[in-house]
């Protein structure tokens, strides 16, 4: 993001730069998820909040993450499409377009994730994730089924 490395720690609560001396901690956020960048902003997914957050504008970090969409169920996956987000809900596998006045239009379901089986692996499921193609096509991760779902570019 700008000219640095960002990552999210899930099980560490924050997103941090990769830098040569260590990670630095640049927010704390719970449980993130994942990033998106779109332009010059950034976005995560807070896995327990069930929000989508802004964390960065103009290619600089925010001081503060916003809340742009909430009321989802453990979002792991997030693309971008056509001037909207695509989250994909870990428990559930619905997979949602969302404006970025946060309305919500269900597209489709699929297989949900699993939860973790045992107490070493990650807080959240198996990830499962969700992509975008350059015609809008989506695709979605099955992990219980071992699957790459594809929807056409209108589900």
């Amino acid at each position: 993001f700008g000219d640095d490395l960002i990552a999210t720690e899930h099980a560490g609560n924050r997103v941090i730069r990769l830098a040569q001396g260590g990670p630095v901690e640049l927010l704390k956020i719970e449980e993130p998820s994942a990033l998106l960048k779109v332009g010059g902003d950034l976005y995560t997914a807070s896995w327990t909040s069930g929000e989508i957050l802004q964390i960065g504008a103009n290619n600089t970090m925010l001081a503060q993450a916003r809340t742009v969409a909430s009321g989802f169920s453990r979002p792991e996956g997030l693309a971008w499409r056509n001037g909207e987000f695509i989250v994909r809900e870990g428990d559930s596998g619905n997979i949602f377009a969302v404006t970025m006045t946060g309305n919500k239009k269900l597209l489709t379901t699929v297989s949900a994730g699993s939860a973790a089986a045992s107490a070493a692996q990650p807080l959240s499921m198996v990830f499962n994730d969700v992509a975008v193609d350059a015609a809008g096509n989506i695709y979605a991760s099955g992990e219980t089924d071992r699957v790459l779902y594809r929807f056409g570019s209108q589900p």
